[in-house]
């Protein structure tokens, strides 16, 4: 087996471990939450395609990221890590925050919040270089 079937096979393997292990959590907060974007939006380090993917919680050692998929869940597009994010409200629906793009660049994933709730979380981007 080459070197790219074997790490195809791995990867398969380790996104239907993930799919198949429930949230920690109960109620709505921490289920996998379904977006659909029209245009090209951007998350750290890469750009999603106008369509419908899906955003699940995965809780790794120490931190907590989020894996976002195509939205049937079996084309893994990366693994984000987050940070949790105050709002001074609630809404009845899932909330996701993005920033406008500039200088030709698309719009920015930058936070989103489940329904009920005042913490939401915030996707991690790299630091700007100063200099």
């Amino acid at each position: 087996m080459s070197g790219k079937s074997i790490l195809s096979v791995l990867s398969v393997l380790l996104l239907a471990l993930f799919i198949s292990v429930p949230f920690a959590s109960a109620g709505v907060e921490r289920q996998a939450i379904q977006f659909h974007t029209n245009n090209p939006i951007a998350v750290p380090g890469k750009v999603l395609s106008p369509g419908s993917y899906q955003l699940r919680f995965l809780q790794l050692q120490e931190h907590e990221d989020v894996l976002i998929t195509t939205k049937n869940g079996q084309h893994p597009v990366g693994f984000f890590l987050v940070t949790p994010v105050r709002r001074n409200h609630t809404t009845r629906k899932v909330k996701i925050m993005t920033k406008e793009g500039t200088g030709g660049n698309p719009a920015r994933l930058t936070r989103f919040f489940y329904p009920g709730t005042r913490v939401g979380y915030a996707l991690a981007y790299p630091a700007r270089n100063v200099g």
